[in-house]
């Protein structure tokens, strides 16, 4: 197990020179100083990193985007609840309903057609599905995009098997 705080925290770091050149705000809220959790460093390195790139991708200059962390109990259960909030373009409500398949293109024309998210959110959510987690996406057209992850971050969630842990190596 690890601190998701400090982790979320360095993902945000390497986002911070983007948002000087793109001239937006750039906020990491979390509502502890450390969260001790059980979660796949690779997974949820590249959950941030995806979600983080739209974000930047979809935000215009002047606009502000945010990451933000919480604790939350669910069903017993410790989780943890990571927002990444953007105030860039939105994703029209007709559309919202297909941003998980896999070739999704958003058909918003002020956006060149290599910048359709692809991949992106369709990968994002295999990944959050196979960390036991849910990933909910709320857009308004013009006023921007929330995308929540929530991950199950007690040892207990997670069956026996799924559990790899790296014991010392003896020398």
């Amino acid at each position: 197990n690890d601190d998701l705080v400090s982790f979320v925290k360095d993902v945000f770091t390497v986002f911070e020179e983007i948002a000087l050149e793109k001239e937006i705000k750039f906020l990491f809220l979390s509502s502890e100083k450390q969260i001790d959790a059980w979660f796949d460093n690779d997974k949820v390195e590249k959950i941030l990193y995806n979600l983080l790139s739209n974000a930047f991708k979809f935000t215009p200059k002047g606009k502000s985007i945010k990451v933000s962390l919480e604790k939350e109990n669910i069903k017993n259960k410790v989780h943890a609840v990571i927002k990444v909030i953007d105030y860039g373009i939105g994703i029209p409500e007709e559309e919202l309903n297909s941003v998980f398949e896999r070739f999704y293109q958003t058909r918003n024309k002020n956006i060149s057609a290599q910048e359709g998210s692809g991949l992106g959110l369709a990968y994002i959510n295999h990944l959050v599905k196979i960390h036991r987690g849910e990933i909910n996406i709320k857009s308004e057209l013009h006023k921007g995009t929330t995308c929540t992850v929530t991950l199950p971050i007690s040892k207990a969630a997670y069956l026996k098997n799924s559990i790899i842990e790296l014991q010392p190596q003896k020398y």
